[in-house]
């Protein structure tokens, strides 16, 4: 057995002259943790965790017997490894025939994963189930990074403490200064000023699933050591609300609709926002409070204006806000709408995701300004977009800074009622969808441009694995076999849009341009729409 990361490099892919090539070339992050190894390919929904990281992810608990080792990744995008050590996957198979997993959100993965950089779990986000089309495919969930894909969206690593340390304010802060995130003064004193714990509940969920596949509750009284590593993990939300404040307390299922983001997601779209002394900031949904107290400590209380559509969440901000001592105006209502008064503000910083920029929030804004938001498509929901407002004030324009999968803002949550015929029409797949679906988050954000409106859901496993594609309209949908693609009914298409043949053509313009990174793309957004480009606003996405 090969002895050196290298030679393992190569050995997990399918060309190893191609492995050593791209090794010199472009590097691979590992982190030894032996001399000797065995390669086990990851599947869809912890590929997903490995390409939500910059370097090696960090795997929970539930998964560590599986993922003694780091993960690799071979440099074309389309496998991921993770060393461990020998006789691991004969254990992981016995420990799996001894006790079968529980169901997971997406019907892909047995396990909850929290990802690395939390970048994919700012907040957890709440997902809309599909209808099914006909009785052989019921209604299941959809298919996201979840989450938030946040329920995420958030599967991806979560960064745990070493066995018996506590996860506290310290541990947190020597991370976030390791990651880059305090590199800036006034971060570093507001993330040492401002009391994260005073904003989080007594009992709150947890982004993982128990052992009978509900949402990990933590209460303080109870658990306070617990609670507090959640609190400051640095990589990873607690989630304060499930369906709108129905579910009250306990383990439980339902999606998640408000938590206290994680801190890296935080400090980095802080670090966007690019604040100035006395700026005037406009928060949309401030939830417990805590990033307005950091708005807070960097511009002053007078000069932040919050706004929340959440009654009760409200009530819980503001208290937290005034027992810590800020005080920024604080209002009820539709953020979407921006706020009353006719005041302009430097900055408008949104805390949910949106599928569409509200004009309104170019109006309140002065010339020159900065709007950073979460941005997603009913196809894929991963971007952080940053937009100036021009010197006329009538438009915006910005690109997409990095990525950020927050629960969707209310009345953005993408929903659908079917009302497809009963007619359909049947055909092949022109090519295996694993290429197209199990692609990375940044793929599906490229795809997703160009399909906004299309969502996708998956069940069952294996040969039986299908995806089904719906319209926002909710006048098509497609269903696609994973399982014999290839044959003349793999694909089976109902209403007057064929959704496969408009992903698939939207993955090879993507292949065609060379697969473009997420900041590659941009946004304009003036009195007649909005519009996405790839590199320069005349070459526009989607249209």
């Amino acid at each position: 057995m090969a002895n050196t990361t290298a030679d393992w490099y190569a050995h997990c892919l399918d060309d190893p002259r191609d492995a050593h090539t791209e090794w010199r070339e472009y590097g691979v992050a590992v982190l030894p943790v032996g001399e000797y190894f065995e390669a086990v390919r990851l599947p869809g929904v912890l590929a997903d965790a490995a390409a939500a990281s910059d370097v090696t992810a960090v795997v929970n608990h539930a998964l560590s017997e599986l993922l003694e080792g780091p993960v690799i990744h071979d440099t074309r995008g389309r496998n991921y490894y993770a060393l461990v050590e020998p006789g691991t996957r004969e254990r992981w198979r016995s420990r799996q025939a001894r006790h079968p997993p529980a169901s997971a959100p997406t019907g892909r993965a047995s396990c909850t994963i929290q990802r690395a950089r939390g970048e994919r779990d700012g907040q957890a986000q709440r997902t809309a189930t599909g209808q099914a089309v006909d009785t052989a495919l019921p209604a299941v969930e959809p298919r996201r990074k979840p989450a938030d894909a946040a329920a995420v969206d958030s599967a991806t690593a979560t960064a745990t403490a070493p066995a018996g340390q506590e996860v506290n304010r310290e541990v947190c802060r020597r991370a976030l200064t390791t990651m880059g995130l305090l590199r800036e003064p006034w971060l570093e004193k507001a993330f040492d000023d401002v009391d994260r714990e005073a904003f989080v509940p007594q009992a709150v969920w947890l982004p993982v699933r128990d052992d009978e596949g509900l949402w990990q509750f933590v209460d303080r009284e109870e658990e306070p050591e617990a609670w507090r590593r959640a609190v400051w993990n640095p990589h990873r939300s607690v989630v304060t609300q499930l369906n709108d404040g129905e579910i009250p307390s306990g383990p439980a299922s339902g999606d998640f609709t408000s938590s206290v983001s994680a801190l890296d997601i935080v400090l980095r779209k802080l670090h966007h926002l690019d604040l100035k002394p006395q700026s005037r900031v406009l928060e949309i949904g401030y939830g417990s409070g805590y990033h307005t107290a950091l708005l807070c400590e960097r511009v002053g209380s007078e000069q932040v204006v919050a706004i929340e559509v959440d009654e009760e969440l409200a009530r819980m901000g503001a208290a937290n806000l005034k027992a810590t001592g800020y005080h920024p105006e604080l209002v009820v209502g539709d953020g979407l709408q921006g706020v009353p008064g006719g005041d302009l503000f430097e900055r408008i910083v949104n805390t949910a995701s949106l599928r569409r920029v509200p004009y309104a929030w170019i109006e309140q804004s002065r010339r020159g300004g900065v709007i950073l938001t979460p941005f997603g498509t009913a196809y894929s929901n991963a971007g952080l977009l940053r937009l100036r407002v021009d010197t006329t004030g009538t438009r915006a324009q910005g690109w997409f800074v990095g990525e950020s999968s927050y629960m969707w803002i209310r009345s953005e949550r993408p929903t659908v009622d079917l009302r497809v015929p009963g007619e359909s029409t049947r055909r092949r797949s022109p090519i295996d969808p694993a290429q197209v679906l199990d692609g990375g988050y940044l793929q599906d954000f490229a795809i997703g441009l160009q399909v906004p409106d299309v969502s996708s859901s998956h069940r069952g496993e294996g040969d039986a694995r299908r995806v089904q594609f719906v319209d926002e309209a909710g006048t098509s949908a497609t269903i696609v076999n994973y399982g014999d693609w290839w044959e003349e009914d793999a694909v089976r298409a109902w209403g007057p849009r064929d959704l496969w043949a408009e992903v698939t053509a939207a993955y090879t313009w993507y292949e065609c341009q060379g697969r473009p990174h997420i900041t590659r793309f941009g946004l304009t957004v003036d009195g007649g729409g909005q519009y996405t480009w790839l590199d320069e606003p005349r070459r526009l996405v989607g249209s």
